[in-house]
């Protein structure tokens, strides 16, 4: 049943990973901005990370006033998603996060009048940007029942894998031991083989768990041989 449930599940759980890489400070901030940008499928808006300090945003008080207002006038909805440029000039961003897909805005607006410089609706990104935001509606589940019901049945199967995977090693270690089990006589597929190191590369934190590993069992297995 672990492997049945892993197998079931690959494809749906790689892409629950796969939507929500351009989250993370890796692939979203050091491989996926530079490629939209040598592709030229960045956000027309040019939004930027950001870097303001709070003291900033209190003093812009009556600005951001002026910037919320005139977004829900232009029928910006969901949660507002302000961010202040760290330069000393940068303008705010603003992105609304928590809306119905096809809802997505993207609006540059003036730091110290609050006034609205661009106004971007999602279906004016290019292709790759509507992917992405296509992808964050999908992770979070924004197309209905059907999504919310498909997140929840990962999740589940997530932590049936945790679960049945420790259950697995329980019953097939070393009796009094707690050892790893034998190793399979089989062969990995070269194509299974494949698979892995490319989610190693694609995953950073994976690569570099496999290889910890690794190297524990290399050191482990050199004690028990020589006891040293």
């Amino acid at each position: 049943m672990h492997a049945c449930v892993a197998a079931w599940f690959a494809l749906l759980i790689l892409g629950f990973l796969l939507t929500a890489m351009p989250w993370t400070a890796f692939w979203g901030g050091q491989i996926l901005g530079p490629i939209q940008r040598g592709l030229d499928q960045q956000n027309p808006a040019g939004f930027g990370p950001g870097g303001a300090s709070l003291g900033s945003a209190v003093l812009a008080g009556r600005a951001l006033d002026r910037l919320v207002a005139d977004a829900r006038h232009d029928g910006v909805v969901g949660t507002l998603q302000i961010r202040l440029g760290a330069a000393p000039n940068g303008d705010w961003w603003v992105h609304n996060t928590d809306s119905p897909p096809g809802q997505d805005r993207y609006l540059v607006a003036d730091r110290y009048s609050g006034a609205i410089k661009a106004n971007i609706h999602g279906s004016e990104n290019p292709v790759m940007a509507r992917l992405i935001d296509a992808g964050v509606h999908l992770h979070q589940g924004d197309y209905g029942w059907f999504n919310r019901w498909g997140n929840t049945a990962v999740a589940a199967a997530l932590i049936w894998i945790t679960i049945t995977g420790l259950t697995s090693w329980w019953k097939r270690r070393p009796k009094g031991s707690f050892g790893a089990p034998a190793k399979s006589k089989a062969r990995w597929p070269p194509a299974l083989a494949g698979s892995g190191i490319v989610a190693c590369a694609i995953f950073p934190l994976l690569g570099l768990s496999v290889a910890v590993l690794w190297l524990f069992d290399v050191m482990g297995t050199r004690v028990l041989r020589t006891g040293r």
